[in-house]
């Protein structure tokens, strides 16, 4: 039993223990709240088992192995992922932490996180090493678009420098394509930035025959369902405890704020296409992912 260098995850729902003790007094008991979010965290077995027919996201890029030394581990509301130290493996443990936190937050929720690169022994079972300490150590301190020296801990996977110094110099085009779709920098740090993709979410490839009156009605539902996201995070910030739990909130409120402009942006482009007959190519965009977000 040896540890391994690899890039490795750690990812905790934040607020999930005072959403259990609420659950536990309720008359009722019911966990299903808590069980819905938990679910969301193993989005990263569908994705191991896609990958063994052959990942969508930069299929050519170099691997070491074919399941891309791929591990996972559930403990409650954390999971700890790894993967191998290529540039397959990096897209595809960013991945991992993307759909995570889509999906968490499609479910009116915050998640935070720490991906970073170092030393793990991870089986199925057990993990071990340097690696996953300092994931785990630095999820708390997440900083990526902290407003201001005091606040710590905002609501986000943060990509640790050598991972994203990794992706930058290996050369991979494909693979820095993927990363700066699904990621940001504030400046100072990088994130998973699942707001990002909601603004070009239904995605299109403008070409002869594109019929901008049927893919308005899929804009007209994309649109829809980020309003639906928002008003949960807007309920959650007006009934936050305190002005810490209320900051967590706003991040995402403004977040999905941004991609509902960017949507109704691409409707007014989709009208004036409508009632002029010319078709333009600025919707061109293409999301290559296993499933609709």
């Amino acid at each position: 039993m040896q540890v391994t260098d690899k890039f490795v995850a750690f990812v905790d729902i934040i607020g999930f223990s005072s959403l259990v003790e609420a659950a536990e007094r309720d008359s009722s008991g019911d966990l299903s709240r808590p069980k819905e979010l938990i679910d969301s965290l193993l989005v990263v077995s569908q994705f191991a088992k896609m990958r063994e027919r052959g990942t969508k996201i930069c299929p050519t890029s170099r691997r070491v192995a074919n399941d891309l030394d791929h591990r996972f581990s559930q403990v409650s509301d954390c999971i700890i992922i790894s993967s191998e130290i290529s540039p397959a493996g990096a897209i595809a443990i960013v991945e991992d932490c993307f759909q995570i936190a889509f999906d968490i937050m499609e479910k009116g929720a915050l998640c935070r996180g720490f991906l970073t690169r170092g030393n793990i022994y991870h089986a199925e079972d057990s993990f071990i090493g340097t690696g996953y300490m300092t994931a785990l150590k630095n999820e708390p301190q997440v900083k990526f678009l902290s407003s201001d020296g005091i606040e710590k801990g905002t609501p986000f996977i943060q990509v640790d420098t050598p991972v994203v110094d990794y992706i930058g110099n290996e050369g991979d085009a494909c693979v820095r394509k993927m990363f700066d779709r699904m990621c940001r920098s504030d400046g100072t740090y990088t994130a998973i930035y699942p707001f990002g993709p909601l603004a070009r979410i239904p995605s299109a490839l403008v070409r002869p025959g594109f019929d901008p009156s049927q893919w308005r009605l899929s804009v007209v539902r994309s649109l829809g369902l980020r309003k639906k996201t928002l008003a949960k995070f807007m309920e959650a910030e007006q009934s936050a405890p305190d002005e810490r739990a209320r900051r967590k909130n706003a991040h995402y409120r403004n977040g999905i704020r941004e991609a509902i402009d960017a949507l109704n942006k691409k409707l007014q482009l989709l009208d004036e296409m409508i009632a002029t007959g010319k078709i333009r190519t600025e919707l061109s965009y293409e999301w290559p992912c296993h499933r609709s977000i």
